[in-house]
C-alpha cells in the first residue's frame, strides 16, 4: 500500500532529543510499574490458580456477577465476558473455586448456570510456563543480535537489540498500568511485536547501509550528507 505519492522529507533527528526524552520517560513509567505492580497482575498461568467458564441461561451484566463475587470472597478475581450475549463468563482467581461455584448458583437461583470449564493451574506448572517466556525472549534477542551483528555491523546490533528491548518494555508497562491481567497470552503478544519491530529496524538499517555506500550522497541543501541526514533520508524513503 501506497502513503506517499512522493519521497516525504520529515527531520527525525531533528526532534531526536524530545524523541528521547519522551521514550525515556515511557521506559522509566513502565519499568516502575513492572517493579512495583508486576507481581500483582501476574495471571494463573504464571503463579497458579484456576479457571472457570460459567453459561448462564438468562442474560446477565457483568457487573452483577462482579458484585456476586465480591460478596462470597472473590474481590480479588478476574472476571471476563466470553461472548457477545452476555451469558457466558470466565473467573479467574488463585485459589480453587469449588466452593465458590456453588455460592454463585445460589445467588443467581432464578438464572440456570451450567459449568462449561473448570480448570487448576499449578503453581509448578506456572513456574515453569514463565521460565519458558522469559528464555524465549531472550534467545530470540541473542538470535537477532548476532543476525543483524552478521549482516550489518556490531553497533547496529546493539541499535536493534535496545529498539526490541524498548518496544517491549513499554508495551507491558503501558498493559500492567492499564491494571489488566499478564498471562501467556501476553507473552505471544510480546513476541509478535517483537518481530514486527526487527522486520522495520532491519528494512531501515538496510536502506542507512546502502545510502552509507553512495559517494557523494547530499542533503537538501547541496552539502555532504551527514550521518542524522542518512538516517532522515533512509527513514523518508522507506516511508
Amino acid at each position: 500500500m501506497e502513503l506517499f505519492k512522493k519521497v516525504p522529507n520529515y527531520k527525525f533527528m531533528k526532534n531526536k532529543w524530545y524523541a528521547i526524552i519522551f521514550t525515556t520517560a515511557l521506559l522509566v513509567i513502565s519499568v516502575m510499574a513492572l517493579v512495583l505492580k508486576g507481581r500483582e497482575h501476574l495471571g494463573i498461568d504464571f503463579v497458579g490458580g484456576s479457571e472457570i467458564i460459567l453459561q448462564f441461561a438468562k442474560y446477565i451484566k457483568i457487573n452483577e456477577l462482579r458484585s456476586v463475587s465480591q460478596g462470597i470472597g472473590l474481590g480479588s478475581a478476574t472476571i471476563q465476558q466470553y461472548d457477545q450475549e452476555g451469558r457466558q463468563f470466565s473467573i479467574k482467581d488463585k485459589k480453587a473455586l469449588n466452593e465458590e461455584i456453588e455460592k454463585i448458583k445460589s445467588s443467581f437461583s432464578d438464572n440456570k448456570i451450567t459449568l462449561l470449564s473448570n480448570q487448576v493451574v499449578g503453581p509448578l506448572i506456572g513456574k515453569q510456563i514463565a521460565s519458558s517466556g522469559i528464555k524465549a525472549f531472550i534467545w530470540g534477542l541473542f538470535v537477532i543480535f548476532v543476525y543483524v551483528s552478521i549482516r550489518f555491523e556490531w553497533p547496529f546490533a546493539f541499535g536493534a537489540i535496545f529498539a526490541l528491548f524498548h518496544d517491549a518494555v513499554i508495551v507491558l508497562g503501558a498493559y500492567i498500568v492499564a491494571g489488566h491481567e499478564f498471562n501467556g497470552h501476553i507473552i505471544a503478544s510480546i513476541l509478535t511485536i517483537v518481530g514486527y519491530s526487527v522486520n522495520d529496524t532491519v528494512i531501515i538499517f538496510d536502506r542507512i547501509r546502502e545510502n552509507l555506500g553512495k559517494i557523494g550522497l547530499k542533503d537538501e541543501n547541496g552539502n555532504k550528507a551527514t550521518f542524522s541526514d542518512i538516517i532522515d533520508i533512509s527513514t523518508n524513503e522507506t516511508l
